[in-house]
């Protein structure tokens, strides 16, 4: 649009200075010569009534077609882009594909009329629609409107001070959260830094955690495993992997079942729609994310997760996960 609208103005300038060179030219003060001789009296007289004198318009000399503003209008206007095809297009449309009848006769022939859901009717007509640059005020307007009320969901979520320090160079570093380009080493160093702090971080919260307990969490290989001590409670392995592989458990399962371990498998939804199920390879529980569901990110969560287990083991799940 921006280059329709530079080429407009070119345009309009090409035909008004077209429509000056074409005007006649009239007598100024200017175009007398500081070095020519001076006029007689007389005529110095007459030169200054002319001067004196009101000039016409400038409109008033041009004997060129008048100029319109019509060329600065916008050729392609906002609803046209945005919008899908209108009615006499889809009619055109439907005919190449043999359908004269238009679009309601290309869904006669393939949709059966026993599936189709009863025509919308609506009670008005819809208006001319907005220019870009209306739809933009009317949206900022709209935005203005809103009202900040304080919020009291969230429970235990608050809003705290960020140093600037920590928000410049960590929080707002593109060199620890960017996913362009990871394969500079600038970026995915930093971004490797970050997730492996995070991980660190939740491993040694489960250990915290576990420790009260009397249990010890270990970061091992699947293949390492040694279930020879009989201290071994349960494992916990992901499916597919942390990048991207994917395993063939079922020998390990088999093994930790023998000796009595409870095999727990972090998986991914969307991947399970292709791969061998969890339940199917004899895991005992599989938790996960639905985000892979096509929730989207929300600056990282909260979203809704997944626990489910064999009949053995739901009599142990809480009566109610989610309050």
């Amino acid at each position: 649009m921006e280059r329709a609208r530079r080429h407009a103005s070119r345009a309009l300038l090409r035909r008004l200075l077209a429509a000056a060179a074409a005007s006649p030219t009239t007598s100024s003060s200017r175009g007398i010569s500081t070095l020519s001789p001076a006029a007689p009296a007389g005529r110095q007289q007459q030169q200054n009534q002319q001067r004196r004198a009101p000039r016409p318009p400038p409109h008033q000399h041009a004997q060129g077609r008048p100029v319109s503003v019509s060329a600065l209008q916008p050729s392609d206007t906002f609803p046209r882009r945005h919008n899908s095809a209108t009615p006499a297009e889809q009619a055109a449309m439907a005919s190449v594909c043999g359908f004269p009848g238009g679009v309601d006769a290309l869904i006669d022939a393939t949709v059966p009329a026993a599936i189709r859901a009863p025509p919308m009717r609506f009670s008005g007509r819809f208006d001319a629609g907005f220019t870009e640059s209306q739809m933009l005020d009317h949206m900022q307007r709209l935005a203005s409107m809103n009202k900040a009320f304080k919020s009291f969901i969230g429970m235990g979520y608050y809003g705290t001070h960020v140093p600037g320090v920590v928000l410049r160079n960590l929080m707002e570093n593109p060199a620890w959260y960017t996913q362009y380009t990871p394969y500079q080493a600038e970026i995915a160093q930093g971004r490797l830094e970050s997730l492996l702090n995070y991980q660190t971080m939740t491993i040694d919260v489960c250990r915290t955690r576990a420790d009260g307990f009397d249990i010890r969490v270990v970061v091992a290989d699947a293949k390492d495993f040694d279930y020879g001590g009989g201290d071994v409670c349960g494992v916990l392995v992901q499916y597919p992997g942390t990048e991207g592989e994917v395993l063939d458990y079922a020998q390990f399962v088999k093994d930790a079942h023998a000796h009595g371990v409870k095999v727990v498998m972090a998986t991914d939804l969307l991947a399970l729609t292709t791969l061998r199920p969890p339940g199917e390879i004899g895991a005992d529980i599989a938790v996960g994310s639905t985000q892979r569901f096509g929730v989207p990110m929300g600056y990282g969560g909260p979203h809704a997760a997944f626990l489910a287990t064999s009949q053995e083991y739901k009599r142990l799940m809480p009566g109610r996960i989610i309050e």
